[in-house]
C-alpha cells in the first residue's frame, strides 16, 4: 500500500523550480488575462450602479 501525503513547506522551499518549470508563462497569461479583464469590467459596472444609487 502506498501512502500519499502533501509535501511540507520545507519540501516546497527546497525545490521551488520543480513546479515553476512546468508553467508556460505565455499560456498562463493567455488563460488568466481574459478572466481578470472580465472581472474588472464586472466590478466597474457594479460600482457604477452603486454610485448611481447613492446619488439618488
Amino acid at each position: 500500500m502506498t501512502v500519499v501525503r502533501d509535501p511540507t513547506d520545507d519540501e516546497f522551499r527546497a525545490r521551488p523550480g520543480d513546479w515553476q518549470a512546468t508553467l508556460d508563462p505565455v499560456a498562463l497569461d493567455a488563460e488568466v488575462r481574459p478572466l481578470l479583464t472580465s472581472m474588472r469590467g464586472s466590478y466597474a459596472a457594479r460600482i457604477e450602479v452603486l454610485a448611481e444609487n447613492v446619488r439618488g
